[in-house]
C-alpha cells in the first residue's frame, strides 16, 4: 500500500506499507482459499484499514490482481476482505494490471520517449509491456507466478538442478505470446519491477554479482546455482532476502531466467514503480479531472 499527497501540482509519496501474504499459495486447483492464507490476507487488510483511517486519506483505489481474480467466486472472502479493508476492492484484468503497471514505471523513472520493456512477476502472474515513451501498446498477463511455480516445482522443500529444468520447461511454453515484443527494436530499455525482480537485484548485489542495479542472464544462472547448492527452500541464507521472499525465489528465478532467455534479454535495470504506483497515478488523474482516465471521452 503507499499513501500519496498532491503538493503544488506534484504526486509526493508519504507513506508505504509492504506486507507479503502469499495468497497465490493458498489457492486451490477448484480456486478455494485455505483457511491460513485467508486469515493471512484479512489480517494484513486489517492493518492497512487502520493505516488509511488514520491517515485520514481523501480517495482510495485498491485492485486484487491474479489470485483475485482466480477466487473471485468466493463471495464471502471478498465481503470479508472489504470489511476488514474498509473499501471496495475492484477485482482487475489481467490487461489492466499490464497497463497499471506500465503507468507505475513510467512515473518512477525519468521521463523517456524510447522504447521501454517492462517485466513484472508477481505471486501469481506476470506481466510483460512493451510501450513508448509513457504509453503502452502491447500488454500481455500470462499465468505464471513465482508462488505457483514454487509450489508445483518445488515440492516439499527441494530445490535441484532438476527441478529448476522442469520449472524452466514450463515457464518456456507460457512465453510463446512474448516472445516477438520487440524483435525489430534496435535500441529498448528493459525494465524489471516487483517484489521478485527487486529481491533477485538486491541478493545480486550483496553477494558482490553486480554494482550497476542491473541485473544480466549470467547473474541470473549464478544464482540459480547457489540455491541448488542450498538444496532446501528452508536452509536459504543470503544477504538481503527475507525469509517470506525466499520462500517463492526459486519459481521467481527460473520464471526470470526463461523470459530474458527467449526474449533476448541481455540487462534489465530494476524500478521501484510498479502497480501500486499505477493505481495512484491513475487515482490521482480521476481527482483532478472526475472523470476516469480508462474510458475515451
Amino acid at each position: 500500500m503507499i499513501v500519496g499527497e498532491l503538493r503544488d501540482g506534484q504526486l509526493s509519496i508519504i507513506d508505504r506499507v509492504r506486507e507479503t501474504v502469499r495468497l497465490a499459495a493458498g489457492l486451490s486447483e477448484k480456486c478455494e482459499l485455505a483457511d491460513d492464507a485467508r486469515a493471512r490476507a484479512i489480517s494484513c487488510l486489517s492493518t492497512f484499514g487502520k493505516r488509511l483511517r488514520s491517515a485520514h486519506v481523501d480517495s482510495v483505489r485498491t485492485a486484487g490482481t491474479s489470485t483475485m481474480r482466480r477466487a473471485r467466486q468466493d463471495g464471502t472472502f471478498l465481503a470479508e476482505a472489504e470489511a476488514a479493508l474498509g473499501h471496495k476492492i475492484e477485482i482487475i484484468s489481467g490487461i489492466e494490471e499490464a497497463r497499471l503497471i506500465f503507468s507505475g514505471v513510467s512515473y518512477s523513472l525519468p521521463p523517456d520517449q524510447g522504447l521501454r520493456l517492462v517485466l513484472d512477476i508477481g505471486g501469481g502472474s506476470t506481466e510483460v509491456i512493451l510501450g513508448e515513451g509513457s504509453t503502452p501498446s502491447r500488454l500481455e498477463s500470462l499465468r505464471l507466478g513465482c508462488v505457483s511455480m514454487t509450489e508445483r516445482y518445488f515440492t516439499d522443500g527441494c530445490i535441484t538442478g532438476d527441478a529448476f529444468n522442469a520449472a524452466r520447461t514450463a515457464a518456456r511454453r507460457e512465453l510463446d505470446p512474448v516472445t516477438e515484443f520487440y524483435s525489430a527494436a534496435t535500441e529498448i530499455e528493459v525494465i524489471g519491477t516487483s517484489g521478485t525482480i527487486l529481491a533477485i537485484e538486491r541478493v545480486a548485489r550483496a553477494e558482490g554479482l553486480q554494482d550497476s542495479g542491473n541485473i544480466s542472464p549470467g547473474i541470473i544462472e549464478a544464482l540459480i546455482e547457489r540455491l541448488v547448492e542450498f538444496k532446501s527452500i528452508d536452509g536459504i541464507n543470503l544477504p538481503s532476502l527475507t525469509e517470506r521472499r525466499a520462500q517463492v525465489l526459486p519459481g521467481g528465478l527460473a520464471i526470470l531466467a526463461e523470459l530474458v532467455s527467449v526474449m533476448g534479454i541481455q540487462q534489465l535495470r530494476v524500478s521501484d514503480g510498479a502497480l501500486r504506483e499505477g493505481l495512484l497515478c491513475d487515482l490521482l488523474n480521476q481527482v483532478q479531472t472526475r472523470t476516469d482516465p480508462r474510458r475515451p471521452d
